[in-house]
């Protein structure tokens, strides 16, 4: 329960910030809501599901028990870093479709 809400406590403010702060209008807004749908969400079901398979592997003792934290630690950071470059990209793909 803490780390929900946590993860609100940072969401929040964040989208509160780009609607206000990176964003012109409203409608920018909706586009790049859009453009997180069509570009992040895929991103996000892949790395769900690459996370399951270290998670199965993990749970299988498949993977060396000695390095299973450092396993699971650089795919979420892989996992972090793509999920931001495509935040990155939909951002752009607004900024540049919508700008005057």
């Amino acid at each position: 329960m803490r780390s929900h809400l946590r993860l609100l406590a940072v969401f929040i403010p964040l989208i509160v910030f780009a609607r206000y702060v990176l964003f012109e209008d409203a409608e920018e807004f909706r586009a790049f809501y859009g453009a997180l749908w069509n570009y992040v969400l895929p991103v996000v079901f892949l790395n769900l599901a690459v996370l399951a398979v270290v998670s199965g592997l993990a749970l299988t003792n498949k993977i060396n028990p000695g390095s299973q934290e450092r396993v699971i630690n650089l795919c979420f950071w892989g996992g972090s870093m793509v999920l931001a470059t495509a935040v990155a990209y939909a951002f752009a793909v607004v900024k540049l479709t919508v700008a005057p």
